[in-house]
């Protein structure tokens, strides 16, 4: 654990979107393994979020951000709060790390594009079905940090994740 003070994980999503709602699903299933709180504040439009984003940083210890096309695009709106709150932010990805999330070991969308690149040689080229084809998961890429946004949380990294990380701004 990065913080072992955090009991209650914030999470924002658009309720709209269904690759969101199993993220949620995920998060909780993990948070309950860990006796972690989940709350969860769900949004349809980018004109809730401000308040949502309000009601997580009292709420909660720690914020989730999961890839979700909403969230991303008011994703330093939300970081911007959470620091101020002193509040890490988790990510999903590490476009969420550039916008100001402090950690994420998340899905790199440029690696899932190469690998959506060789189905599609496999389907247009080598004459493969779609339905021949596996289902297949992304694995976590490399742990990324934000630099500026642990500056500003105070906080130094344990040296097993230290080792491991890619600091970045």
């Amino acid at each position: 654990k990065l913080d072992s003070k955090i009991k209650k994980v914030g999470v924002i999503y658009n309720s709209s979107e269904q690759n969101s709602k199993v993220q949620v699903d995920d998060l909780k299933a993990a948070a309950k393994e860990l006796g972690i709180e989940v709350v969860e504040k769900s949004v349809i439009q980018a004109s809730e979020i401000p308040q949502a984003a309000d009601a997580l940083t009292r709420e909660s210890d720690a914020i989730y951000l999961p890839t979700d096309n909403l969230v991303a695009s008011v994703v330093n709106l939300l970081t911007d709060k959470a620091t101020a709150a002193k509040k890490i932010v988790f990510g999903a990805e590490s476009a969420h790390v550039k916008g100001g999330a402090l950690i994420t070991q998340g899905i790199d969308y440029y690696e899932m594009g190469k690998q959506a690149g060789k189905i599609a040689i496999d389907i247009l080229k080598n004459g493969k079905k779609p339905s021949e084809i596996k289902y297949q998961r992304m694995s976590l890429n490399d742990i990324v940090v934000n630099g500026k946004t642990m500056a500003a949380l105070g906080i130094t990294l344990p040296e097993d994740i230290k080792s491991k990380a890619k600091i970045i701004n």
